[in-house]
């Protein structure tokens, strides 16, 4: 604040300032604007990054650490003070030292003037704020980076979830029409799994290039390995054919030459929803539908969104809470099931297949068809096979006591060879006579190195491999037997 008259003297402003650099470590200046004398504190010297013993103060001094933007707003406040314009000099800035690095300080000062309004001097303090200004540029710079990955995918580097919902609300506020598919490719999991994450990044970059070429600003990379895409309303399953038809083709990725699929759920605007959120949520409820009910609708690659769906999807959610239930609380619930094998020539009984199935107290046994593919999306499997394998170790037994020589053939999908506990349970049964362990086609091409390797020591061990789903079912031969049929 400007004084007309001086209310203490420089000396006992200097003795103020020296108590405040002790107790505070802020460092101060006096300017006496007549005689362009100069005082500087110990602290603002250090501050400056000059040596105390040699160091010379001056205004000059106190212009060179500054860049010329810098030193125009400086010059400019100092100029206002003066003509009393503001009524304190207040600035944060850079100074640019003579050992090449870069302070932040904040200066506060005041005018002290005569009587006649007239500036005598400058004084004030100044502190370093660089330790907080680089706080605040790297809290910036994390924010400029969350702002860009809720913008772009850092993946592929298509526009991400934030543009999809930007642009969605501006097609919804406008009134358009359109159709929003949400495409999603079909393994991709063991794509990542056999060939590394580096390598599954490098394939959904060049698929996300491929779409867009083909859909400029029309792609968005959501999540993960599904891509969002804005279609127009007509003829919008042509597009979709479309889409299906790029991700088919042959993508080569580092001497790789790929062979992808995809599945696509879509929902109508403002039909289906008219919200982003909604849209979304929506196709991804078709997808969802469609990637659960594949093996009734072959040949289908993208679905419509319909509100039957929400249905169908509430009954599946509730069967996976249940099943996890029962698997944990109520394991009785499951029972095995003994299909027999018959020798054709005489009618004699060969053998069994163990078969499991679900019986819940409210509505009776529920089918195979409905809730295995729970279980394998759930990851409950292992829990279950592990369940099966157990009754009907423990009844193939008793009868074999009883009737002699039986086989036992007991289903299980890939993922099973990873759990321990039921590998070393499989382990056990293979060394018996007549095991055999069944496998889908689907799930022998997914065998990974490690997960034939762990087939191939079941067979060494005596278990028969038999493929299930498969054009003319077959027996691999045990690793013992010169008596099985050659697969070479």
């Amino acid at each position: 604040m400007d004084r007309n008259i001086p209310a203490i003297s420089p000396e006992a402003c200097l003795d103020l300032f020296k108590l405040a650099e002790e107790v505070a470590h802020v460092g101060y200046w006096m300017w006496d604007i007549a005689s362009g004398e100069v005082v500087w504190s110990k602290t603002k010297i250090r501050i400056y990054g000059e040596n105390i013993a040699t160091f010379k103060p001056s205004f000059e001094a106190f212009l060179a650490v500054l860049d010329e933007p810098t030193r125009q707003r400086v010059m400019a406040e100092i100029d206002a003070v003066l003509k009393g314009e503001k009524p304190y000099y207040d600035l944060q800035h850079r100074i640019h030292l003579r050992n090449g690095r870069t302070a932040w300080i904040h200066e506060k000062g005041l005018v002290i003037r005569d009587r006649d309004g007239t500036p005598l001097r400058m004084e004030g303090i100044v502190y370093d704020i660089t330790d907080r200004m680089q706080l605040m540029e790297l809290l910036r710079d994390q924010r400029r980076r969350l702002d860009y990955l809720q913008a772009y995918n850092p993946v592929s580097g298509l526009p991400g979830k934030r543009s999809l919902q930007e642009t969605l609300a501006h097609l919804l506020t406008s009134g358009q029409t359109f159709y929003l598919a949400m495409l999603d490719l079909a393994d991709f999991g063991t794509l990542n799994n056999r060939h590394g994450h580096r390598f599954g990044d490098a394939v959904l970059k060049a698929l996300g290039q491929r779409l867009t070429a083909a859909y400029p600003d029309q792609v968005f990379h959501y999540n993960a390995d599904e891509f969002a895409i804005i279609l127009p309303a007509g003829e919008w399953s042509l597009h979709c054919e479309r889409l299906h038809a790029l991700v088919r083709e042959p993508l080569e990725v580092e001497d790789h030459v790929l062979h992808l699929s995809a599945s696509m759920g879509c929902s109508r605007a403002p039909q289906d929803a008219y919200t982003p959120d909604g849209l979304i949520r929506t196709a991804q409820t078709a997808l969802r539908y469609l990637k659960r009910n594949h093996a009734t609708l072959p040949g289908t690659h993208f679905l419509a969104f319909a509100p039957s769906m929400l249905e169908t999807l509430s009954r599946r959610h509730q069967l996976a809470e249940a099943l996890r239930n029962d698997l944990h609380a109520h394991p009785e619930r499951f029972e095995v099931h003994y299909q027999p094998q018959v020798e054709m020539t005489s009618g004699r009984p060969v053998g069994m297949e163990a078969l499991v199935r679900w019986h819940r107290p409210d509505e009776g046994l529920i089918s195979p068809a409905e809730f295995l593919s729970i279980a394998r999306e759930e990851g409950l499997m292992a829990q279950l096979d592990a369940l099966v394998l157990e009754q009907a170790l423990n009844q193939w037994h008793c009868w074999r006591q009883q009737h002699g020589a039986l086989n036992l053939s007991v289903n299980c999908v890939i993922s099973d060879l990873e759990n321990p506990r039921l590998f070393e349970r499989l382990r056990e049964a293979a060394g018996e006579p007549g095991f055999t362990l069944e496998l889908t086609e689907a799930e022998i091409l997914k065998c990974d190195e490690a997960e034939l390797t762990r087939l191939a020591e079941l067979r060494g061990l005596g278990a028969k491999i038999s493929i299930d789903d498969f054009a003319a079912p077959a027996i691999l031969p045990c690793a013992t037997c010169t008596a099985c049929p050659s697969t070479s």
